[in-house]
C-alpha cells in the first residue's frame, strides 16, 4: 500500500462530478462551433485544473498563470483530441496542466531536491495512517512540502513516473528520487500528527 491511493481517490472524486455524457457532449459542441462551449468546458474543469496546478506551484499567481496557459492550449488543440471513452478528456487536460507546471518549474530552475540528512524508512502502519486522511486534506499538506519533496512526490504518485524517469526529468539519481519520495511521506506523517495533536488540544 502506498500514496497511489491519494491519486486514485482524487481522480475518482473528480470524475464523479461529471455526467457520463458530459465530455462527449462538450467536445461535440466545440466542433459544432456552438456559442458557450468554451465557457462551459472551463466551468466543468477549472476547479480540477486549479487543483493540479496547486499541487506543483506554491505561488497563487503562478497557479493562475499555469491555469490560463493550460486552457489556452486546450482550446487551441481540442480539435486534435480523439474521444474514446469517458474520462479521456479530463486525463488529456490534466496532462496539459501537469506539463505546463513542469515547464514553469524548469524555467524557474526550482526543480531542486532537498538535501538528505539520513535515509528514512516508512512502515506499512505509517502508510495506513496516511491513507486515513481525507484526500483534500492530504493534498493541502502535499502543497506545503519543500520543492524537492513535492516535485518527486507529484511525479511519482500523480504522474505515475518511475524513479528512473523522475531522475531523468530532475537530473538526479534514481536512488535520490526514491529517498526524496520516502522523506516526503515521512514529512506528511509529521504534518498529520501535528494536525491531530492541535485538534486534540483544542477539544
Amino acid at each position: 500500500m502506498n500514496l497511489q491511493i491519494l491519486h486514485y481517490s482524487y481522480r475518482f472524486s473528480s470524475m464523479q462530478r461529471l455526467e457520463k455524457t458530459t465530455e462527449k457532449t462538450l467536445i461535440q459542441r466545440f466542433r459544432d462551433g456552438e456559442a458557450g462551449a468554451s465557457k462551459d468546458l472551463y466551468a466543468c474543469f477549472a476547479g480540477k485544473v486549479c487543483a493540479v496546478c496547486r499541487r506543483y506551484l506554491a505561488d497563487e499567481e503562478d497557479v493562475k498563470d499555469a491555469m490560463q496557459e493550460t486552457f489556452i492550449r486546450v482550446f487551441q488543440n481540442i480539435h486534435l483530441f480523439e474521444y474514446r471513452q469517458e474520462g479521456g478528456l479530463w486525463a488529456w487536460i490534466a496532462r496539459i496542466a501537469s506539463n505546463e507546471c513542469i515547464g514553469m518549474l524548469r524555467h524557474e530552475a526550482v526543480f531542486l531536491t532537498t538535501p538528505l540528512e539520513e535515509d528514512v524508512e516508512v512502515s506499512d502502519d505509517d502508510l495506513d495512517e496516511l491513507q486515513s486522511v481525507p484526500p483534500e486534506s492530504l493534498l493541502e499538506m502535499v502543497r506545503k512540502l519543500p520543492d524537492g519533496y513535492r516535485n518527486v512526490l507529484n511525479l511519482y504518485v500523480f504522474e505515475e513516473k518511475s524513479h528512473k524517469e523522475i531522475a531523468e526529468i530532475l537530473g538526479i539519481s534514481s536512488m535520490t528520487s526514491a529517498s526524496q519520495y520516502c522523506r516526503a511521506k515521512r514529512l506528511l506523517l509529521k504534518m498529520i500528527h501535528e494536525a491531530r495533536k492541535n485538534e486534540h488540544d483544542n477539544d
